[in-house]
């Protein structure tokens, strides 16, 4: 804003509306005073007036419109949910059109697994199927959208193992995380233990190879030279929960699951679906944690989050009641395991679906 070239202009900081740009002086006479400061009353009796009749106009189009929605509309509360996602959706949608980054990080990389399955000869491949964790070499390529996914994750109540919002519920099983991701699950609890076997700390210093941390690409390295059942599969498995089952927040697998993968019959035994479901949750509560901190600083920075949070966006998209006339001519995929069929145009449609109000899709309730 241009400042007035007279500062006796300036009043207390703010400028003076009366007094035009390039005055000379702002003084005058008694009878010149008189006649300012009656003007200045005029006007502001006019104004006070034409703002009670716009206020009352604002209060009878307010009374109108709620009317109009009454009448319309069988349920006034579905129609403020819906303006209320058209909302927080229009926000997500502008903060990634802008390029704002996301607050999440994620080393879930199905595209990497995926080229890495690409590269096992046919009796590699068999060994997988014969473990029973053949689904993961049909894992789709996709790319989750970060809006979504942190929205999803900000709405779920870890204590419940559900996604509420609204008054719809999706509850989180372990048998729906076994569905999404294709793996089997057996009854024995996967527990660490600090006390682990020679046997298993024989192989460690294979994939560190000298290093301090043993890196994803050298656990390929290893599982692709590899054509022994037990020891293929060892390497196949810490690639796969590297990178997909439950990734952690470096490049690097994790060889304290190596206690659980040493004997390739017994892997299947093992409760992954459960594992898998509380480290998610785990994570979920980090992210909330830092969405809802205090210091605006941490709520704006992005972190490395671990494990398979993107299962929590696909679980939401399959519970969307889209019919026909939500598709839109889009055709949505339904087969199971869901990292198999699902794809980034999947997110992309959702996100336009949820964002359109004339679309909306509706949440069912899903009650284990």
């Amino acid at each position: 804003m241009k400042h007035p070239n007279n500062t006796s202009a300036y009043t207390g900081g703010h400028l003076d509306g009366y007094l035009p740009f390039g005055c000379v002086d702002a003084s005058s006479d008694d009878e010149d005073e008189e006649e300012r400061v009656q003007a200045m009353f005029d006007f502001a009796s006019h104004f006070v007036l034409l703002y009670i009749y716009y206020v009352l106009l604002c209060l009878t189009l307010s009374f109108a419109s709620i009317l109009l929605l009454l009448v319309y509309t069988v349920n006034v509360f579905y129609l403020i949910e819906l303006l209320f996602n058209f909302y927080l959706f229009f926000i997500l949608a502008m903060s990634q059109s802008s390029g704002c980054s996301s607050r999440i990080k994620m080393r879930f990389s199905p595209g990497r697994f995926k080229k890495f399955v690409n590269d096992l000869e046919e009796d590699q491949k068999g060994f997988v199927q014969e473990s029973g964790f053949g689904q993961l070499l049909l894992l789709s390529d996709f790319k989750i959208s970060a809006p979504l996914l942190e929205w999803v994750l900000s709405k779920i109540i870890i204590g419940v193992f559900e996604f509420r919002f609204q008054g719809k519920s999706i509850r989180f099983t372990p048998s729906m995380v076994g569905t999404v991701l294709g793996i089997p699950s057996g009854n024995q609890p996967i527990q660490f233990s600090d006390e682990v076997d020679d046997e298993v700390v024989a192989v460690y210093d294979d994939y560190l190879n000298g290093k301090d941390k043993p890196a994803i690409s050298r656990a390929i390295q290893i599982c692709l030279a590899e054509h022994n059942k037990d020891a293929f599969l060892r390497s196949f498995m810490l690639v796969s929960l590297a990178t997909v089952i439950c990734p952690g927040s470096q490049n690097s697998v994790d060889l304290k699951y190596l206690q659980f993968l040493m004997i390739s019959e017994e892997i299947m035994n093992y409760d992954w679906a459960s594992h898998v479901l509380q480290c998610c949750l785990s994570e979920v509560r980090k992210f909330q944690y830092v969405i809802n901190s205090r210091d605006v600083s941490i709520r704006n920075r992005s972190f490395f989050y671990c494990h398979c949070l993107p299962m929590f966006a696909v679980m939401y998209i399959d519970f969307l009641d889209l019919h026909q006339n939500y598709e839109n001519g889009y055709h949505l995929v339904y087969g199971v395991p869901r990292f198999c069929h699902v794809t980034t145009e999947d997110f992309k449609f959702i996100i336009e679906v949820d964002v359109d109000i004339t679309s909306r899709a509706r949440y069912l309730s899903y009650v284990s």
